[in-house]
């Protein structure tokens, strides 16, 4: 199922960027033009978040996704910060629309866990040059903290999603650094929707350590998204998640009116900006 077949002018809006040091990393274990290949290929793109990133340190990139909505959408880098030309194609990760031999990287952001993985693998193969890189990228749960603290604990990234099995052991609210609009989020997330997340949602939970990942395994940068986010900020993001188009599906939108309705109440001013993050977890690898 496409879970992103429409609203891709909310997900444009809503869904964070990955922090300046993903792109670097990428740009010294791939650099530009690497083998003679000219592109960079962003699987998976959405509205072209990622690939926008991308574009500010490669000369050529192609963002590549399923849904015409999300590439009708796509966010374009402001203020001149591409170094060189973005290309946006309508096609699937199991079969990308890129000729074979042309990309010296290829990149999945936060998209990876809805592919057919090894025909994926394939693919990757195909369009790559000997000694390109792949790279996975995925963002977790996000905490949200009280007014006026930055620098909010590193949030697990496992255990909170019950899709299987018993959860994990979760971390205090002390130890996470979080009040009581904090705490809320957490149950709502955690426990209240959990039922509507897609299976695949529990890769992102762990950091896609369980993927069969069959390249050269290269090192990754640990890296983390901050925000400062009012509450409209927080409302649009989960409105974007899979779980909450699901719950609508089903009927269950009271669920969604009673989460928006208690963080009203504990947010603070709806002009009040709080910390939020999300802890960033990579797989990088080098094609033989």
């Amino acid at each position: 199922m496409n879970w992103f077949s429409d609203g891709g002018a909310d997900y444009a809006l809503s869904r964070p960027d990955y922090p300046p040091e993903v792109v670097r990393h990428l740009a010294g274990v791939a650099p530009p033009g690497a083998g003679g290949a000219g592109w960079v290929v962003d699987v998976g793109c959405g509205t072209g978040q990622f690939t926008e990133q991308l574009a500010t340190a490669y000369p050529a990139v192609i963002g590549v996704d399923p849904s015409a909505d999300q590439l009708a959408n796509v966010r374009a880098a402001a203020g001149g910060d591409r170094i060189g030309r973005v290309a946006y194609a309508c096609g699937a990760a199991e079969r990308l629309p890129i000729a074979d031999h042309v990309a010296s990287l290829v990149t999945a952001a936060q998209s990876a866990h809805w592919f057919d993985l090894p025909r994926f693998w394939d693919e990757v193969r195909r369009v790559t040059v000997p000694g390109a890189v792949v790279a996975l990228a995925t963002y977790g749960k996000l905490v949200v903290g009280p007014p006026g603290d930055a620098s909010l604990p590193v949030p697990d990234t496992g255990g909170t999603i019950r899709t299987g099995g018993a959860a994990a052991p979760l971390q205090s609210d002390r130890d996470r650094g979080i009040d009581a609009a904090g705490a809320r989020f957490q149950r709502f997330y955690g426990e209240e929707i959990a039922r509507f997340w897609p299976p695949e949602r529990a890769m992102v939970e762990n950091g896609y350590s369980d993927i069969r990942f069959p390249f050269e395994e290269l090192a990754a940068p640990a890296a983390t998204i901050r925000r400062s986010w009012r509450l409209d900020d927080l409302l649009g993001y989960v409105g974007t998640w899979s779980a909450t188009r699901n719950i609508h599906a089903r009927g269950h939108g009271d669920l969604i009116d009673r989460f928006a309705a208690d963080m009203a109440e504990l947010w603070g001013p709806p002009e009040l900006r709080r910390p939020v993050q999300w802890p960033v977890s990579m797989r990088v690898g080098r094609v033989g």
